[in-house]
């Protein structure tokens, strides 16, 4: 649901804006999730905090938070959220002029169409490494990602499924992985 357009990304944050709301392309977005959608946010957070925990120098995983783009009128909030090491900030940062290192968008009914959309397009043209869209609704798991640093767009999909059995890796987390169906009881 959008509640305002043409809004800048100064007037954004500085605003009192309804929870859950992002500013897409300069229009204020609000998200109204599913228990799906929330199941599914919660389990991925979940594996990726404990597989940063489980080390030194895993960087640091986490919910929603201030995204400015720096493509646009934009500041998202990904559903969940990953920085390597030498990208997590200090403890007081309220929001961020970059792109987290991996995204992760759940499906929403009200908000997909600007996940798969626009929102992939400027987190491709901003350099996100890596975009996990999850569909809890078709129990698939799409990943998105550049091939090397210097790739200047998303050159390799996949696409895992809970109903084949399929395991959710990436080389950015050595080690992690997991059951794709694990999100979606």
């Amino acid at each position: 649901m959008s509640v305002s357009s043409q809004v800048s990304v100064e007037e954004y944050l500085a605003g009192d804006w309804p929870p859950n709301s992002q500013l897409i392309d300069g229009e204020v977005v609000v998200q109204d999730p599913a228990l799906k959608h929330q199941r599914a946010v919660g389990a991925i957070q979940a594996e990726l905090r404990s597989w940063c925990h489980g080390g030194p120098g895993r960087g640091e995983a986490g919910l929603g938070c201030n995204w400015v783009i720096p493509i646009g009128a934009n500041v998202y909030k990904p559903d969940v959220w990953w920085l390597n090491e030498e990208h997590v900030p200090p403890d007081d940062t309220v929001w961020l002029r970059r792109v987290p290192d991996l995204a992760v968008e759940v499906r929403s009914p009200g908000t997909w169409r600007y996940d798969v959309g626009v929102k992939r397009e400027r987190y491709e043209a901003a350099g996100l490494p890596e975009l996990w869209l999850v569909d809890p609704f078709e129990q698939t798991f799409r990943v998105l990602r550049c091939s090397a640093p210097a790739a200047t767009h998303f050159d390799v999909e996949e696409t895992w499924s809970a109903a084949v059995g399929d395991e959710a890796h990436t080389a950015q987390l050595p080690g992690w992985a997991m059951p794709v169906g694990l999100l979606f009881r």
